[in-house]
């Protein structure tokens, strides 16, 4: 038994799965099929273990037996394994029952009081749970555990309040000693009159309600580019340009092979797929191409160039590559994604801060309090110029593969330049005067409709 109590708990350590899609029926563990991890690992354990080869030896011959006894029966009967799901469901009980018996130990040896996160998000059957973190102090420092995950079918602010009641009451945490909870922005979470923040704060009027400052970062960052359409068709342009390469094994292939004649005995990289709830992505996409050392640009640009001109392509991902490559060479577009790589700059590093498990609510308000300062600092004209310099160093890359021999006589001419100055744009001028004619101006285009405060 404790071997496979030992191999339940490597199992969760790693957070790996149990069960596969494969036959679990003691009298098949001999047969080719797979199992599952945890039968899988029983049987590879059981090589180097007499003991736990010889107790499945048995019950794999019991187990056949009574197979062929009731060749229509589904049911294991009076037979012991230790190896059904019963028993590991058993033992994943007991130990996540012992782990919340440690934290609570851990909460009541450090003054029994703490904070508390809550979050709900469907799982991969689209049940809806919600976790439960619960924050302390002790002599080194605060510490987060993850309490529970409770599943939420009604999501409503009673019903989650109710849940969250008796979480910590059959753990036997008073909830007269939360100090602080902090929700997401959602109305059945965070809602003034009704959310479960204010019910909590009903039922321990002491307590405080802080909305999550990451989140709320992310979202102030979501916020102003769904408002700005060159900020919009920015991240598009880097989300289609990575799924654009991905979807093909070909163009995957192309890529691998103008980045090692690009960047020689040097680890390869790849563009960064967008999330719309993960801005790190966003962050680590933009730095990889805004960059004044093995910039992935001139790469971007060189491999679209050739899918374009590819007549065993087809015409879709020859127009599509085409597209892409004409937004790439676009200033309007380095000077926006320089513009974003200075704005992550200064919000990466507080929003993984705001994300850190030791944080200090003071260096945490700190930061806060610089941050718009620092966003506003922003140059328009230095990201101008960087954008300007960006685009003459890929240009001159182009050039140099140009007149490479290795190069043209395996790829050919790559007839492409990114734009290093900004557009000129004609302005209508309506007339003043009674009788004037309409005319236009020129103006430089930069940033559209960004504007800084």
């Amino acid at each position: 038994m404790l071997r496979v109590i030992n191999i339940v708990m490597y199992l969760g350590r790693q957070v790996i799965a149990f069960r596969g899609a494969g036959d679990e029926a003691a009298y098949s563990l001999f047969t080719s099929s797979n199992h599952g991890n945890f039968l899988e690992l029983v049987k590879a354990q059981a090589l180097f273990d007499p003991r736990l080869a010889a107790h499945l030896d048995r019950v794999v011959e019991d187990s056949r037996k009574r197979r062929e006894k009731n060749p229509n029966s589904r049911r294991r009967g009076s037979l012991t394994t230790f190896f059904s799901k019963s028993t590991r469901n058993c033992l994943l009980r007991i130990i996540s029952t012992m782990i919340q018996e440690y934290i609570c130990e851990e909460i009541l040896a450090n003054g029994g009081e703490f904070s508390m996160m809550a979050d709900g998000t469907p799982d991969v059957s689209v049940k809806e749970q919600m976790s439960i973190v619960v924050r302390f102090v002790d002599e080194y420092g605060p510490l987060e555990r993850l309490l529970d995950i409770v599943e939420t079918p009604d999501t409503t602010a009673e019903a989650l309040f109710e849940k969250v009641v008796d979480v910590f009451k059959n753990l036997s945490i008073e909830l007269k000693n939360l100090l602080c909870h902090t929700f997401d922005g959602a109305s059945n979470m965070d809602g003034l009159e009704a959310g479960l923040h204010e019910r909590l704060k009903i039922l321990v009027p002491k307590s405080i309600s802080v909305h999550c400052y990451s989140h709320v970062l992310q979202l102030v960052l979501e916020s102003c580019c769904k408002c700005v359409p060159e900020a919009v068709s920015f991240f598009d342009l880097l989300r289609d340009s990575a799924t654009f390469l991905a979807k093909s094994y070909k163009r995957t292939d192309l890529w691998k092979n103008i980045l090692n004649f690009l960047f020689l005995n040097k680890r390869l990289k790849s563009l960064v797929k967008m999330s719309k709830t993960r801005w790190w992505a966003k962050s680590k996409g933009v730095n990889r191409i805004f960059t004044t050392v093995d910039s992935l640009l001139p790469a971007i640009i060189i491999v679209m160039y050739l899918i374009s001109k590819d007549t065993k392509s087809t015409g879709e991902a020859r127009s599509k590559a085409k597209g892409i490559l004409s937004s790439w060479c676009s200033f309007e577009t380095l000077a926006v994604g320089m513009l974003f790589k200075k704005i992550f700059n200064c919000t990466e590093s507080v929003s993984q801060y705001l994300q850190d498990k030791q944080l200090d609510f003071v260096q945490a308000s700190r930061l806060i309090s610089t941050l718009v300062p620092d966003v506003a600092t922003i140059s328009v004209e230095k990201v101008s110029e960087e954008a300007e310099s960006l685009a003459k160093s890929c240009n001159d890359i182009l050039e140099n593969i140009n007149s490479s021999d290795e190069f043209l006589e395996k790829y050919g001419e790559i007839d492409a330049e990114v734009s290093a100055q900004p557009p000129q744009r004609r302005i209508p001028v309506p007339p003043r005067r009674p009788g004037e004619l309409a005319g236009d101006t020129l103006k430089l285009f930069i940033f559209g409709s960004f504007t800084c405060y």
